[in-house]
């Protein structure tokens, strides 16, 4: 992944006790990307497609399927009401332009075009959902491991007619694709939603891309099968957290120079970090 780890460094402790896929995938990225975010915690800068994903999340479909947690009935223009509002504080809160703004207004109503017959056909499918917290210790990197593996799964839902269940993560993106990390993401959830609830197999796991751009249909829901994750990807993501934990306790954490990441409309720590060529 990156250059190879020293072993004549002191161990140090980490700032942290938890480790979670987004720390990991920070990590792939760039290793002192993930120095300066978590141990130095520094800011970084929230762009507009960054708080429409979280805006989405935490506005709009953690407060509906709350709801139907506690068994209560939707008001759906009401919950896509209070989802621009969020939105709006939001914008004024990383004190956005006026050209920002518009953008982020616009862009919201791309996505939100889908809410609706989204939830109608989620509560048509499901009969219960949950949204668990993720968080356990024998698991990945190995049992060895002195760290606990931890995230929020964003959805589990019971199929009425099978009562199967399906692990989901939303996704608000410009693209309607895919990634590695997606992948690596639904296999750490699929494989702790089967240890947690016992299951015999891998449970479906499924990503619902809510894309912030005019398309046919919104949003689209991408079906990861058991068959994707080959042994070989298994064998890289255990390989990610191994590699992440001893880059922890040695505390080394060099730059990813030269990457895709490495620029400075690309990096908050661009300039920080090429001044140390």
């Amino acid at each position: 992944m990156n250059a190879p780890l020293p072993t004549n460094i002191v161990v140090r402790t980490a700032p942290f006790e938890h480790i979670s896929v987004s720390k990991v995938n920070l990590y792939r990225e760039c290793p002192k990307k993930f120095y300066y975010k978590y141990y130095e915690k520094l800011p970084t800068k929230t762009t507009l497609r960054m708080m429409l994903g979280t805006s989405m999340d935490d506005g709009f479909m953690q407060p509906a399927f709350n709801l139907l947690i506690d068994g209560k009935e939707l008001d759906i223009p009401a919950l896509i009401v209070a989802y621009e509002e969020f939105m709006v504080a939001k914008m004024y809160e990383e004190k956005l332009s006026d050209h920002e703004m518009e953008e982020g207004m616009r862009l919201v109503k791309y996505i939100q075009t889908g809410f609706e017959p989204y939830l109608n056909y989620m509560q048509e499918r499901f009969s219960k959902f949950l949204r668990p917290q993720l968080e356990t210790k024998d698991w990945y990197p190995h049992e060895q491991s002195r760290f606990k593996n931890k995230g929020f799964l964003d959805l589990i839902g019971f199929e009425r007619e099978t009562g199967e269940l399906v692990v989901i993560d939303f996704k608000c993106k410009s693209k309607n694709a895919v990634t590695v990390g997606d992948r690596f993401q639904m296999l750490t959830y699929g494989t702790w939603a089967a240890e947690e609830f016992d299951l015999e197999f891998f449970p479906k796991t499924e990503l619902h891309i809510f894309v912030n751009v005019p398309q046919k249909s919104n949003p689209t829901i991408h079906r990861i099968n058991q068959l994707e994750y080959t042994q070989q990807q298994i064998a890289y993501a255990t390989e990610d957290f191994v590699e992440l934990e001893r880059a922890i306790e040695l505390n080394y954490f060099p730059a990813h120079r030269y990457g895709q990441y490495c620029g400075p409309k690309s990096c908050d720590f661009y300039d920080r970090c090429f001044a140390l060529v």
